[in-house]
């Protein structure tokens, strides 16, 4: 064989040994897959903006009515503890409006969700406490005990214990909609930032 052509076919071999090492140590060690930014990452300054908003919903009435004006810190939770009887704006999906409501349970908390034959329906204890309204247990769920709400599942999955960033949140009166009665324990990822009503000016300094 030429020296030439011994020259040409040994920088072919070598070529071919370089793609061939290419490629192996890739699919070895692939380029990291960089994570889904969440939908509702609202990461950012914090607290952010405060700006104003108008309630959309009735499921707050008492507290906050139907087209009422409020304030809205945002990413207010990206940087600050939730507090119970907070009221934040939440948002669940991109096909529903956000909502308004108010938060009973905070991460630590224990809860317990009991059907109450008298009222046909589901309550709630949190910390050994019954969440009340005017004076008699809040209810929500179906009226059959064999069919437990998702906060009834979630009992069983968290023993009993709201994790880091979870909160068990309701509207103003029961049965209420898109809260812990409907959806069970709601992440604090899904919060727009903290409600602040406006005629409560010393709120607005925290």
């Amino acid at each position: 064989m030429k020296v030439g052509s011994k020259f040409y076919l040994g920088a072919a071999t070598a070529i071919i040994l370089v793609v061939s090492a290419y490629f192996i140590l890739n699919k070895k060690n692939p380029e990291p897959v960089k994570p889904k930014k969440h939908p509702y990452d609202f990461s950012g300054p914090c607290p952010g903006e405060t700006k104003n908003q108008k309630m959309t919903d009735v499921y707050m009435r008492g507290v906050l009515e139907q087209n009422q004006v409020y304030k809205l810190a945002t990413n207010w939770y990206w940087c600050n503890p939730v507090e119970r009887e907070d009221l934040v704006l939440l948002k669940f999906s991109q096909s529903l409006d956000p909502v308004v409501r108010s938060v009973y349970g905070i991460p630590r908390d224990k809860f317990k969700v009991v059907f109450n034959k008298k009222q046909s329906a589901w309550n709630v204890e949190i910390n050994g406490d019954l969440v009340e309204f005017n004076g008699q247990p809040y209810y929500f769920g179906s009226g059959d005990p064999k069919l437990p709400p998702p906060l009834k599942l979630l009992e069983g999955s968290r023993k009993g214990l709201l994790l880091d960033r979870e909160i068990i949140v309701f509207s103003s009166f029961p049965p209420g909609d898109r809260d812990s009665g409907t959806l069970g324990v709601v992440n604090l990822n899904d919060a727009l930032g903290k409600v602040i009503l406006i005629e409560d000016s010393s709120a607005e300094t925290k």
